[in-house]
């Protein structure tokens, strides 16, 4: 029994040699994998897993980045979590022009002289929890505590503290009901300093729903 148990540990501290092996810290507090990142702001305490590429962006304290998600144009709030295969700020093609392709806007195809493609940003809020393959389409504005269904593709902006699925997105329902989610937006807990988050941590385990209805 305990061969089998050293054996265990063994290949689990392998395995976790091999997945940490390429990562590397920046400000002491933020990890990093084999990723992409171009003209991005980065706080402290986040962290990108392998394959993330990252553009135009600022990403804020305490979020995390899964395996090869994409972010491009985006200004991602503080706590959120954002999983594996997720696209946040799609590229946008013009269906309603004689081409989709971006040639015309984009100046390593030699066709023009400068890049002229339209930036549309992407607004995400704080404590937003992104599911995998969800795709976050330009010019989309993601309320704090709303939560993205797993591959669901969002063409429109969520409410906080919503739920949305689906492709196109929907509200499935809100988290809490009218009166909890203004006090927890007015609470801006996610701004509070790190002993304050210590000294309330019991907070932040509890089901603060206690049987309410919620839409």
């Amino acid at each position: 029994m305990n061969k089998i148990k050293y054996i265990l540990k063994d290949l689990f501290l392998s395995n976790l040699k091999r997945i940490y092996k390429n990562y590397k810290y920046i400000n002491n507090t933020t990890i990093i994998g084999k990723s992409r990142l171009e003209n991005v702001i980065i706080k402290n305490y986040c962290s990108f897993a392998d394959n993330s590429f990252i553009v135009n962006s600022n990403i804020s304290d305490y979020t995390s980045v899964g395996r090869n998600s994409t972010i491009i144009n985006a200004t991602i709030g503080k706590f959120c979590s954002i999983s594996w295969n997720v696209t946040v700020g799609a590229t946008k093609h013009y269906t309603d022009r004689i081409s989709t392709h971006a040639f015309p806007y984009i100046i390593n195809y030699g066709f023009c002289d400068k890049d002229d493609k339209i930036i549309e940003p992407v607004i995400v809020g704080n404590d937003v929890w992104i599911g995998a393959n969800a795709i976050i389409m330009p010019n989309i504005r993601i309320g704090s505590g709303s939560v993205i269904g797993a591959n669901s593709v969002v063409t429109k902006d969520v409410p906080p503290y919503s739920i949305v699925v689906g492709n196109p997105a929907k509200v499935l329902r809100f988290r809490f009901n009218d009166a909890k989610i203004e006090e927890i937006l007015n609470l801006e807990w996610w701004d509070w300093d790190k002993e304050e988050l210590k000294k309330n941590i019991e907070i932040f385990k509890e089901n603060i729903n206690m049987g309410e209805d919620v839409e």
